[in-house]
């Protein structure tokens, strides 16, 4: 069972958040810019279904060294319909990725319409897969920061820990410190493949 991190996360980012709305197709503006797409990588994880939701198509994965990886898997993706709690799967997933991070109550932290908050996301290189993404909002206090390389762990009320690389368009980044508790906007993971694994004879 193998685990293979994401190579680079975000390698181009060229404006903010692009907010589209559920009940119409006029595009709305958070913080006065506007996300086009974020370019990225995906990550690898082969391991046990722990948990896996046919109608949210959410899936739970554990690995070999105890690591867990939870997705949504893409709808163009037609081999979920076979898959089942205790399966052996392989599964390549576009990570999360911070987009926004800001001191709660600031005027960059708020977001007026959360119902339908999604950013494009795109495959590198040669391979043109795109995925739209919902943007999660949480409200958390940092557990580990790298402000050189702005990688972020942020610790949420239940105590969990999710990770992320932020882009290098966000502002105020340098500002955060560990220990501070933040708003922070992040795209959910989505797979764009999983399959069983063959099982050795």
């Amino acid at each position: 069972m193998v685990y293979i991190p994401m190579k680079q996360f975000i390698v181009l980012l060229l404006s903010f958040l692009a907010v589209l709305s559920s009940c119409a197709s006029e595009e709305k503006k958070l913080g006065g810019k506007k996300l086009d797409e974020i370019i990225t990588d995906t990550s690898v994880i082969t391991g046990a279904v722990i948990a896996v939701d046919q109608n949210s198509r959410m899936v739970t994965i554990k690995d070999g060294s105890g690591s867990y990886a939870t997705f949504r898997v893409d709808r163009e993706v037609k081999s979920l319909a076979g898959i089942q709690k205790g399966n052996r799967v392989i599964a390549t997933y576009m990570e999360s990725i911070g987009i926004r991070v800001a001191a709660p109550g600031s005027e960059s932290s708020s977001v007026k319409d959360k119902r339908e908050l999604t950013v494009e996301i795109g495959l590198k290189g040669d391979r043109p897969y795109r995925v739209t993404a919902r943007v999660v909002e949480l409200t958390a206090v940092v557990d580990s920061i790298n402000h050189h390389k702005r990688y972020i762990s942020v610790r949420g009320s239940r105590g969990t820990i999710l990770s992320f690389k932020v882009g290098k368009t966000i502002e105020g980044f340098e500002t955060v410190n560990k220990g501070d508790e933040v708003v922070v906007h992040y795209t959910e993971p989505v797979a764009i493949l999983i399959e069983k694994v063959k099982q050795e004879k």
